[in-house]
């Protein structure tokens, strides 16, 4: 069942440089207990997409749908406020009351402007339930300011799960954690969702997020969906150049369409004929772009040399991460982007073999 629908969508605002069209005829629908995240540049609409869903934002026209329960649509006029939507929200800044400690903090979504009233015992035990979720008990008189940024951003999820809502809306809501706590949290943080069963609608612009805690995502640009999928069908399978190069590290090539030998189609390329599958929708002297992920290219054994997709090739630079070495790598006048294995034996300026893997090559149009 569909818990988020949005129909034909847009949203404009007035700058001093003219109109800016932030979402253009967006339609989306994502079902109950799915956790699906924006995944997109600054500036791609996704932020204002959420903000619509939570009433924080009017479209200008089209219709949002939460459950079976219309809240917005210009054509009927319709425009249900923020705080009769069945919905939490988790905001970049936390917004944490300073004044207030956590129990405080938590609590205020009970105690202002709800047509629901709650007596202080069901607040307490609310409270306390909350807490119990996001692994904060015992934090009840705890002062914000005394709080890390992990506690603030558990203490902004509690509050957004206190009056227990359909859909959670989370707008980049770790990008103020470092870098070890945010992959310690968002897993945290997708088990928790799933654990009360709400539907969650998550922003990013960080694709190794995006890719941790989701169902499905959709790739936003300039206001409209690029692409929508499972992470795994985005990331091996984009549909355009642009969503390739945004999910991760890729090689680009234009090539060819050629035919060698009976019936074998085959890629003519500045560095020579490469085989790759997936070249049934293309004619022979069709244009292509090529992409190959700078983690599906490996070093081969100089035995290889001359099979194909192998190629002669010289380091340019080697950097060592860790995990492994972010390489350059020259075939001739192309440089290739190669992550290479830490225990491998890579120096600047060192005769190489690079192997392109035939199935690891993404073919896109080449318009």
């Amino acid at each position: 069942m569909d818990m988020v629908s949005l129909k034909n969508i847009n949203k404009s605002f007035t700058t001093a440089r003219g109109e800016v069209r932030a979402i253009r005829d967006l339609n989306l629908t994502i079902e109950r207990g799915e956790f699906f995240s924006l995944l997109g540049p600054s500036g791609c609409g996704k932020t204002t997409t959420i903000r619509c869903v939570a009433g924080l934002e009017k479209p200008d026209d089209g219709e949002i749908w939460l459950g079976d329960d219309l809240v917005f649509s210009r054509a009927k006029n319709r425009f249900i406020p923020p705080h009769q939507r069945k919905i939490g929200m988790v905001f970049q800044s936390y917004a944490i009351w300073p004044h207030m400690n956590v129990f405080e903090n938590v609590a205020f979504p009970l105690k202002s402007g709800v047509s629901e009233r709650f007596s202080d015992r069901e607040i307490k035990e609310r409270v306390l339930e909350a807490l119990a979720l996001v692994q904060l008990q015992g934090f009840e008189t705890r002062p914000a300011p005394q709080l890390s940024g992990g506690q603030q951003q558990r203490v902004a999820l509690a509050r957004a799960l206190i009056k227990k809502p359909e859909v959670v809306l989370l707008d980049e809501p770790l990008s103020n954690l470092d870098a070890k706590l945010r992959q310690e949290t968002r897993l945290e943080l997708r088990w928790l969702l799933k654990e009360v069963g709400a539907t969650a609608v998550y922003v990013t612009h960080d694709q190794a997020e995006a890719f941790a805690v989701s169902d499905r995502m959709g790739v936003m640009l300039d206001g409209q969906l690029a692409q929508v999928g499972t992470p795994r069908d985005i990331y091996l399978r984009p549909n355009s150049a642009f969503i390739a190069d945004f999910v991760g590290r890729i090689n680009f090539l234009e090539g060819e369409v050629a035919e060698q030998g009976p019936g074998k189609k085959v890629l003519k390329t500045p560095i020579g004929f490469i085989e790759c599958p997936s070249l049934e929708k293309f004619s022979i002297g069709q244009k292509v772009k090529l992409g190959i992920r700078a983690e599906s290219i490996r070093l081969c054994d100089t035995r290889e040399q001359g099979a194909a997709n192998c190629f002669p090739a010289v380091v340019k630079s080697a950097v060592f991460l860790g995990e492994y070495f972010d390489c350059h790598a020259a075939i001739g006048d192309y440089s290739f982007n190669i992550k290479v294995p830490s225990e491998s034996e890579v120096t600047v300026g060192s005769q190489v073999n690079v192997y392109l893997p035939l199935h690891c090559w993404v073919v896109l149009s080449s318009n």
